[in-house]
C-alpha cells in the first residue's frame, strides 16, 4: 500500500456513504478482543455524505481502534463531528499517551515507541510500525488528513483525528 501510494498508483473505489452510519458500522463491527477495554461510539446521527473507498477507510478506522485498544487502560471512544467542508472521526484512548516529541514521528514508517507502554497482542508482539503510516497515506489519498491531537482533557491517552473533505452544499438546482 505504501509503495503504491509513493508511486501515485494507489487506486480508490469511491462510493458515497453517510459518514455517521459508516463510522458507527465500523465501530459496531470491530472486535477489540479480550483486552478488557470498552469501545464506545459518540456522535450525532448526521446525514452528511462523503465519497470514500469504504474498504480503505474501514482499514484506517480499524487500525486506529486497534491502536487505541492496545494502549488503553480501560476505554476507547470513537466520535464523529462535522465542520464546514469536512467530516471528522476521532479515536481517543485513556492510556499513557504519546510524548509531545514523539507525536510527529508516530506516522513515520517502522516507528515503534516504547514497547513497555503497549499491551501485547495475541502473539506477544507489537506491530511492525507501519499501521499509522499506511493509515495516513490512505487518508491523504482521499484528500484528507490524519493527525494526533495530543491527550484527552484529563491529560491521559492519545486522540487521533481523521478529517475528510465533503462537497460544498450549493443548494437546489436553479429554477426549483
Amino acid at each position: 500500500t505504501l509503495s503504491r501510494s509513493d508511486a501515485g498508483a494507489l487506486s480508490l473505489r469511491l462510493t458515497t456513504v453517510t459518514w455517521s452510519k459508516f463510522v458507527r458500522g465500523v465501530v459496531e463491527g470491530s472486535h477489540p478482543g479480550a483486552s478488557g477495554s470498552v469501545l464506545t461510539f459518540i456522535g450525532p446521527n448526521d446525514h452528511r455524505s462523503v465519497s470514500l473507498d469504504a474498504d480503505r477507510m474501514k482499514q484506517v478506522l480499524l487500525n486506529l481502534i486497534a491502536n487505541g485498544v492496545a494502549h488503553a487502560e480501560s476505554s476507547v471512544h470513537v466520535s464523529i463531528a462535522v465542520e464546514p467542508g469536512w467530516v471528522m472521526a476521532a479515536v481517543a484512548d485513556d492510556g499513557p499517551g504519546i510524548a509531545f516529541g514523539d507525536q510527529a514521528r508516530v506516522f513515520d514508517r517502522f516507528v515503534r515507541l516504547d514497547v513497555a507502554r503497549v499491551r501485547s497482542t495475541k502473539d506477544g508482539e507489537s506491530g511492525a510500525g507501519l499501521g499509522l503510516a499506511i493509515s495516513r497515506s490512505l487518508v491523504e489519498a482521499h484528500g484528507g488528513t490524519l493527525t494526533i491531537e495530543g491527550a484527552n482533557v484529563d491529560g491521559t491517552g492519545a486522540r487521533f483525528v481523521v478529517r475528510l473533505p465533503v462537497p460544498a452544499f450549493t443548494g437546489p438546482p436553479a429554477g426549483r
